[in-house]
């Protein structure tokens, strides 16, 4: 360091080695405490996600020891506040994986035991017609056709709803139109065709449903109405347009419903008394 004034100059300075030194201890002071901090910082860190997560590793562990079939709910355990949430989620979500099997299992059952009966009545019809001649055995053949056509026709509705509760692709391309729908189901109706009256229009209204749901939704309105009418008396349908909704009001002459009657009608398999039908056209319609 030089330092010049009144035509002096004064010149100090120090050796290289005591500035390195004194530099390195500078660093050392500061550094040291920095490191020590930062690790020691680390381990509490460390020790205190573990001691955090150990309840979430308890349910983790819960979660993988539990059989496919087992959906109730979690022992009662010291859970932290903020992994309640999460525990009562899990939870809610075992009593609607759990509603669903059982659904499952009912709709398994009721099948089966739909299925069975028109088959258990082909293969006795045959065996009529088998060992049978004459008026006899066309009569069997008869009966035996009658209960194939019923397990078309039930196995075709099965088929229909388990398309409309799963992943499948209905856009058909078109905008369907509130009026085409209406006169689609009534040409799907078939024989019945010719009992079914037509109100309204709405043939320029748009619906937000693909044509084919809504036809397959109002065609089995009108095959319910027409089998639980009496033979020969009209069944309506009134297209009604409102300012945001299309409903399709379907009216027959039929003997009516008990409250308790409508609240199972849309129920699977469920009909009132022995009759044709599969019990599924009214499902089928909830599910659209």
């Amino acid at each position: 360091y030089t330092v010049e004034a009144h035509g002096l100059r004064i010149t100090t300075a120090d050796r290289l080695a005591e500035r390195n030194t004194l530099l390195r201890d500078v660093l050392l002071a500061a550094a040291l405490p920095f490191v020590v901090a930062l690790f020691g910082g680390l381990a509490v860190l460390w020790f205190g996600v573990q001691r955090g997560l150990r309840p979430l590793d308890r349910l983790a562990q819960d979660l993988e020891r539990r059989a496919p079939d087992a959906l109730t709910p979690f022992a009662p355990a010291a859970m932290p506040a903020e992994l309640r949430p999460l525990v009562a989620t899990l939870e809610r979500l075992f009593g609607r994986v759990a509603r669903a099997i059982a659904r499952e299992r009912r709709f398994t059952s009721d099948a089966a035991h739909e299925l069975r009966t028109p088959l258990t009545g082909i293969v006795t019809n045959l065996q009529v017609a088998r060992i049978t001649r004459g008026p006899d055995a066309e009569e069997g053949l008869r009966n035996a056709a009658e209960g194939a056509a019923r397990l078309r026709h039930t196995l075709e509705q099965l088929l229909t709803l388990s398309q409309v509760e799963g992943p499948f692709a209905w856009d058909d391309g078109g905008a369907a139109r509130a009026g085409e729908v209406a006169r689609q189901a009534v040409r799907d109706s078939g024989a019945a065709r010719g009992r079914i009256m037509v109100v309204g229009d709405g043939e320029d209204v748009a619906l937000a449903v693909p044509q084919s749901l809504a036809v397959i939704a109002v065609r089995n309105l009108l095959d319910n109405a027409v089998r639980h009418s009496p033979d020969a008396s009209p069944v309506s349908l009134e297209v009604r347009v409102g300012a945001n909704e299309v409903r399709y009001c379907v009216a027959d002459r039929g003997p009516g419903m008990s409250e308790e009657e409508i609240r199972l009608a849309a129920g699977r398999f469920w009909r009132r008394g022995p009759g044709p039908g599969s019990g599924l056209g009214l499902s089928i319609v909830a599910a659209i």
